[in-house]
């Protein structure tokens, strides 16, 4: 189950700052800032492993 779980960090991270522009632009800043912190721990957490 990890493994696979791992396999798709890259993914959400990407899908999180994606997110995220969408969010900013619609005019829900803090939100965007939300998910752009958790971009940023998922594409960490995949270089990690």
């Amino acid at each position: 189950m990890k493994e696979q779980f791992i396999k798709w960090l890259p993914v959400l991270a990407l899908a999180c700052f994606v997110i995220a522009v969408f969010m900013i632009a619609d005019g829900h800043f803090w939100n965007g800032v939300v998910f752009i912190g958790a971009g940023a721990s998922l594409s960490s957490a995949a270089v990690i492993y």
